[in-house]
């Protein structure tokens, strides 16, 4: 990433342009754009799936399914290690939801303004640095954002789960119900100072999240949608 000269001055100011670098970097450093990297080099075709836009459909529904089933697996796997690496995962999957979601909503837009864009970078690195910013289709923008709400709720039920199987202390039980609860602000829980900490971090965290995505982004996509032709009332 190459910055534009004098980005930061007195007119300008420092907070969109510093916020644009971090998010930009925690956009580069998630788990989707790993994957997506490492199968660019070992695939053969001069388009891989991995470049096209099904692969976020794909991997956006492929990473709700697996959460859905560890909710109900992970009760029965007494493996702490691997227990750990679910919670790691589902807090890295939650991450880059919230970056992501943070940047088509703010900083995307502004690629082309405090970047040298290059010229020869790949269609799927530029698709954000047009000067005509564009997304792929509304419905589908808004039908992605749903299922990531829903998959932030069953990613955090994971953590849940997988928190009560390993606290040494019995802890509120929080299945996928109760996280759709915190996750729409219509629930509180009673915490107590038994519980885990890693408990009680989630549960403030996603009830931030839902805050989040309820009020703005939902808002802010849901507004985009084309509209609707109305006959209206006749006088009679």
């Amino acid at each position: 990433m190459k910055l534009k000269p004098n980005l930061i001055n007195k007119e300008d100011g420092f907070i969109v342009q510093t916020l644009y670098v971090i998010f930009y970097i925690l956009e580069r450093v998630s788990l989707f754009n790993l994957v997506r990297n490492i199968a660019k080099k070992i695939s053969k075709s001069e388009r891989p799936l991995v470049s096209t836009p099904m692969f976020p459909e794909v991997w956006a529904v492929s990473n709700t399914l697996l959460a859905v089933i560890l909710v109900y697996l992970i009760p029965v796997i007494n493996c702490k290690w691997l227990l750990i690496l679910f919670v790691v995962y589902a807090i890295l999957r939650i991450m880059e939801m919230f970056v992501y979601q943070i940047n088509v909503l703010l900083f995307h837009r502004l690629a082309n303004v405090f970047q040298d864009i290059n010229k020869k970078a790949s269609a799927s690195e530029s698709e954000s640095s047009t000067e005509s910013y564009h997304i792929k289709s509304s419905t589908r923008t808004v039908i992605l954002l749903l299922l990531n709400m829903y998959e932030y709720i069953v990613q955090f039920a994971v953590i849940f789960a997988a928190t009560e199987s390993l606290a040494a202390c019995e802890c509120v039980h929080i299945g996928i119900l109760g996280s759709f609860q915190l996750f729409m602000n219509v629930s509180s829980l009673d915490l107590t100072a038994n519980h885990s900490d890693i408990l009680f971090t989630a549960v403030y965290i996603e009830t931030v999240i839902g805050i989040f995505v309820n009020i703005i982004c939902l808002a802010r996509f849901i507004s985009i949608l084309p509209e609707v032709r109305e006959k209206g009332y006749s006088q009679k």
